[in-house]
């Protein structure tokens, strides 16, 4: 006689703890897929804490892998498809993570680890909590899989579902890393507002190195000696880094060759301002200079002012600029704070009267045409 095993109906609490961990995988991987770009500037900075800089170069592959793979088990989980072997390989993503936020809390080496993108910022001991609240769910969904015989969906269903919602995925992931996030969860967005006052509201520290010593000094912007040209040809600009406060308002050192703060002349001035954003000239694509180019004429005649924002060597962003005829003031910044700005190199941005209007990747720089009717339309 042969024995069959009954199959039971997945109880509600069941129901509901699946669906919430899958959503939970789903959200994480949406937020994260809005701006891969930006995932890989995060995937490189655990690539560099653990030394395991060979693989820095395919950071934004294993970027798109991290992301597939969580969102493809969110949606098996969802959906019950292959739940068994999906609640499996869950538990082994999951306790990787949860070593690695560990490691991460107790050494505090990435002070974010991005698991809900720019979205929600948790601090390192949130997320390694938040990983064992998720381990906790998972585990009563394994053990239950003992007692009730939940039916998946049936293979051939489920490996075109999850053939699709792959194929769907990585096409939204390359779209917004060819233009820009179509959800842009950071200050500088679209609609941001910017006010002279915003620099007073966060207290922001410059670093300088000296370029024979080495040595790296902290100064309480603006509160350096900017003014001294011997000391100036003696140090180089490092970073910057900002004590929060309740303020959302975006906080961003903008120098010139000088060293005096272009703050409130680029982003809170009156009128039409269009910002050139490149952390890195070298690596910026040079079709957008010629772009760039084209629109020179419409922007004198508009008296549209104009700035590139740059963290590179300032006599090779001197060339590139000669090269395409292009004259516009140059200014320096922050290279993480560039890349935070626009997810681009480089990038444009539009401002009137202190208001961010507008943001381009270079793939989309806007032609004469359009730029005057958006012009005209303010």
């Amino acid at each position: 006689m042969i024995r069959t095993e009954r199959q039971h109906k997945e109880p509600g609490i069941l129901l509901l703890l699946r669906l919430l961990l899958g959503l939970v995988f789903l959200f994480s991987s949406f937020v994260k897929g809005v701006d891969p770009l930006g995932t890989s500037y995060k995937v490189e900075d655990y690539l560099m804490v653990f030394g395991w800089n060979v693989l820095i170069p395919y950071a934004l592959v294993l970027s798109y892998g991290v992301i597939l793979l969580e969102f493809l088990l969110g949606f098996a989980l969802v959906f019950k498809a292959f739940l068994k072997q999906t609640l499996w390989a869950t538990l082994l993503v999951l306790i990787f993570f949860t070593v690695l936020t560990y490691v991460d809390a107790r050494q505090n080496l990435v002070s974010d680890c991005g698991c809900f993108g720019d979205a929600v910022k948790l601090t390192n001991w949130q997320t390694f909590y938040k990983n064992i609240g998720l381990l906790v769910v998972l585990l009563i969904l394994l053990l239950a899989q003992f007692r009730y015989r939940v039916v998946s969906l049936k293979s051939g269903r489920a490996v075109l579902l999850l053939f699709f919602a792959a194929i769907a995925l990585v096409s939204f992931m390359s779209y917004n890393l060819m233009h820009l996030p179509i959800i842009d969860f950071r200050p500088w967005k679209v609609g941001q507002v910017f006010h002279s006052a915003n620099q007073d509201k966060q207290k922001v520290f410059v670093s300088y190195r000296n370029k024979k010593t080495g040595q790296v000094k902290e100064f309480l912007f603006p509160d350096y000696p900017w003014r001294d040209s011997t000391w100036m040809k003696q140090w180089v600009f490092v970073g910057q880094r900002v004590e929060k406060n309740k303020s959302t308002n975006p906080v961003l050192v903008i120098q010139d060759s000088t060293g005096a703060d272009r703050f409130q002349d680029v982003f809170a001035g009156k009128g039409f301002h269009l910002v050139l954003v490149s952390y890195d000239i070298r690596e910026s694509n040079s079709e957008a200079f010629r772009k760039m180019e084209e629109l020179t004429p419409l922007i004198k005649q508009d008296s549209v002012q104009t700035v590139l924002l740059t963290a590179s060597d300032r006599t090779y962003t001197r060339q590139v600029l000669s090269e395409y005829g292009l004259k516009m003031p140059v200014y320096f910044a922050d290279e993480v704070t560039l890349k935070a700005m626009i997810r681009s190199n480089p990038g444009l941005i539009l401002l009137h009267n202190g208001v961010l209007i507008k943001k381009w990747a270079f793939q989309d720089f806007p032609t004469p045409e359009h730029m005057k009717n958006r012009l005209d339309g303010l």
